[in-house]
């Protein structure tokens, strides 16, 4: 501040004043930060000289990371996913201005979203809207890149990737709305359509082993009282043919899943359907549909 004051102070002045402030524990230092990165976002817009550039990303990142530092602390999330929506709503109104987002900006906020583990519904309609958010914005940058436009370079670089999807599917699998498995298969079937760059892997199948056993205890819950479970449902209702595809295969911490969700019942029948899924999947390996064996 004092340097300012004398006229000695520059952008790298500026820059690590915000690091040191953003990198504290105290979380008015951070809000510190965000206040002196606002002020300093109104200077340069005034100047209309300003455009996007990653050396401004970055603190804007660093702000929402040092409020994300310890995201059990009260209020923390929500002020990093305020953050992320002035930047996403300000390039979206103005390509020149500097709170310009980038793929980390979003994947350490969602992230965090679905760590939490209230997983209420609103909070995956939050992580839905953000995921749709990068899909948007990587379409606009590779639109922008296919037909040479002059924005091409003030496109914000957002790039959807499997961990980001995953991060939803994590939010899913721990959530027991009617819908979460619906909106898991949903998805899933759009990381198997989309580019190499969202394709489904091991966690992916992962958390589709879950949210798919989840969905039959559910089931079964509603069906039965709790003390008369003893069973499992049929094999088939665990949809093996909606999670094991060539491209993604299935690993041995999914098999696990879902043997664990055959044979959670502690019955004999559970236990019997556990050696008839893994008889399954042995025929799956054979013709090529999954890349492991299960031993």
């Amino acid at each position: 501040i004092r340097a300012k004051k004398l006229g000695l102070a520059n952008f790298a002045t500026f820059a690590s004043l915000i690091e040191v402030l953003a990198g504290s524990e105290d979380i008015a230092h951070v809000d510190k930060a965000r206040q002196y990165l606002s002020d300093f976002e109104v200077e340069e817009l005034s100047t209309m000289k300003s455009r996007p550039d990653m050396k401004f990303t970055r603190l804007y990142n660093a702000v929402i990371m040092g409020y994300l530092s310890d995201p059990k602390r009260k209020g923390c999330v929500e002020k990093a996913e305020s953050l992320l929506s002035h930047m996403v709503t300000c390039h979206e109104r103005n390509m020149m201005h500097i709170a310009r987002p980038n793929s980390t900006s979003f994947a350490v906020v969602m992230k965090a979203l679905a760590s939490n583990s209230a997983h209420r519904g609103g909070t995956l309609r939050r992580l839905e809207e953000l995921l749709d958010t990068m899909f948007e914005l990587n379409r606009r940058m590779t639109h922008n890149k296919r037909v040479g436009s002059d924005k091409m370079d003030l496109a914000a670089n957002v790039r959807p990737n499997t961990t980001i999807c995953n991060f939803l599917l994590m939010a899913y699998s721990a959530n027991s709305t009617p819908g979460a498995v619906q909106s898991a298969m949903k998805l899933f079937e759009r990381m198997q359509k989309a580019d190499r760059s969202v394709t489904p892997d091991e966690t992916t199948n992962l958390y589709m082993a879950k949210i798919l056993s989840n969905e039959k205890t559910h089931e079964a819950a509603a069906d039965t009282p709790p003390k008369d479970i003893n069973d499992v449902d049929e094999l088939s209702a665990l949809k093996i043919d909606d999670i094991v595809r060539k491209r993604g295969g299935l690993y041995p911490d999914s098999f696990n899943s879902i043997v664990d969700a055959c044979t959670k019942s502690k019955s004999i029948e559970g236990a019997e359907k556990a050696v008839a899924f893994l008889s399954k999947l042995d025929e799956l390996y054979d013709r090529g549909e999954i890349c492991t064996r299960p031993d």
